[in-house]
């Protein structure tokens, strides 16, 4: 069995479970889903299927790096590498990919992925107060709370780097956060 490892509010969530993921059940599930959150090592990352006047288009996203294209998911997986320098395609059999009610979508690994990547809005609570990071039309990221406050940022990446909520950052405080949507 698989092992991963993430922090989640109040409480670590270990994962017990394997995928065995080949490239055609990636490729199926990108044919119904359009794109497909994943979790290796701990680490959230995303292949996504983008329909293109002369086919298809296959990107791999990791929220800290420039996304890598290709039209082939075959070639796309031979040379994405992960965070700690794996190439993709050594650890599709690794690869986690959580159910859509799992609490893994809670975490701040996985909420900070899908902020940035994908620009999801996300209401959570902390300290009886209530928070919410969004996009307005502006085009800025922004942090707000339920008494007016605001904190905006140029990206959601420069958001998750500098916000402050009682001068602490958001990962040091997020295994006290409560997830309220996302």
């Amino acid at each position: 069995m698989y092992g991963a490892q993430m922090e989640g509010a109040d409480r670590s969530i270990s994962i017990l479970e394997r995928n065995n993921m080949t490239l055609d059940g990636i490729e199926g599930l990108l044919k119904t889903r359009g794109f497909l959150v994943f979790l290796y090592c701990g680490k959230c990352y995303s292949l996504q299927m983008l329909k293109q006047n002369s086919g298809y288009v296959y990107r791999f996203i990791d929220a800290n790096c420039s996304p890598t294209q290709d039209d082939s998911l075959e070639n796309l997986v031979a040379h994405s590498c992960l965070d700690n320098g794996i190439i993709l395609r050594a650890c599709l059999n690794d690869i986690f990919i959580p159910s859509w009610n799992s609490p893994i979508w809670e975490t701040y690994q996985a909420i900070r992925h899908c902020v940035i990547v994908y620009h999801q809005e996300v209401h959570f609570f902390f300290h009886d107060r209530s928070y919410w990071i969004c996009f307005p039309s502006s085009g800025h990221a922004c942090l707000n709370d339920d008494s007016g406050f605001q904190q905006e940022f140029d990206s959601a990446t420069m958001l998750f780097e500098h916000a402050r909520i009682e001068g602490q950052g958001l990962e040091k405080i997020w295994r006290y956060v409560s997830v309220d949507s996302c």
